[in-house]
């Protein structure tokens, strides 16, 4: 009887099916599952040597870690966050995990690490430059994008300007009436920063806030400042030239409260003066 293609074709098949699971094949499937698994294994051990001997061998010993950027923390602050050792192996430093410890410090806004070969390691970190200190109960130092970024240590505040009035809530919060105070805040000491010593942060004291009659200055004079709101650069430069015509005069008496809501009338109230009709414009 004549055999069709098609029954050709299957017993082809099936003899194909037979073979590969024969128990010949199968072992030398084995076999090579072995020397494969072996392999991996072999280069892992190979990896691990490698890598101990690497991180323990003296040639990477570090001969020196140079840190820069710093002003507010010591070099062995930093090296004490970071974790670095001396002659700590460069190899075996974590790179990624001692950059997320540095940046973890309140003082450090971000930082950068890299290796020289064979010696040395170099730590870069850029501070938060504090701006004023917050008082809302407790101090917080302020950066001059207006992050609150650490506690206040009282070694930490001198020279700063102190912002009173303001809840911690309120504090660059979007959605709350003090956002107004919050931008004029900002808007004077950027002011501020750009004066000359009459209007510094060394010798303004302190800041305190209202929602109706914004921004009071008291300076280190001392001298009680209203400011209100807005053009604090004009208001600043008028009040400068004020100062200077009373420091210069003995005829003038001493000042106790300049009044600058309105720039363009600023009323002066004598220091031992109190009764509203004995202001002076000036």
């Amino acid at each position: 009887m004549p055999v069709s293609k098609h029954t050709r074709k299957n017993r082809f098949k099936k003899d194909r099916a037979g073979n590969a699971g024969s128990p010949r094949q199968a072992f030398w499937l084995w076999i090579k599952a072995a020397f494969g698994c072996a392999g991996f294994v072999l280069m892992g051990l190979v990896f691990i040597f490698a890598y101990d001997a690497l991180t323990q061998c003296d040639y990477f010993k570090a001969e020196a870690v140079e840190v820069s950027g710093a002003r507010h923390l010591s070099k062995e602050a930093i090296l004490e966050t970071a974790e670095i050792e001396e002659r700590v192996n460069i190899v075996a430093v974590n790179l990624s995990l001692t950059q997320r410890r540095l940046e973890a410090a309140p003082w450090i806004k971000s930082a950068a690490i890299r290796r020289e070969f064979p010696s040395r390691i170099n730590i870069s970190v850029k501070e938060h430059e504090p701006l004023a200190v917050l008082d809302v109960g407790r101090f917080f130092l302020i950066d001059t994008n207006g992050g609150i970024f650490k506690e206040a240590a009282p070694s930490e505040m001198t020279g700063l300007p102190l912002i009173s009035g303001l809840d911690y809530a309120e504090w660059k919060n979007p959605e709350d009436p003090g956002k107004k105070l919050y931008t004029a805040i900002m808007a004077l000491l950027r002011v501020i920063e750009k004066q000359d010593r009459v209007f510094s942060s060394q010798a303004v004291h302190e800041i305190s806030v209202d929602q109706e009659m914004g921004l009071t200055l008291r300076i280190n004079h001392p001298m009680t400042i209203h400011l209100g709101y807005g053009d604090y650069a004009f208001k600043l430069q008028r009040i400068k030239r004020i100062l200077g015509r009373i420091r210069g005069s003995d005829r003038i008496p001493a000042v106790r409260i300049l009044d600058a809501n309105n720039p363009n009338r600023i009323v002066a109230t004598p220091k031992d003066r109190k009764t509203s009709e004995e202001k002076k414009e000036v």
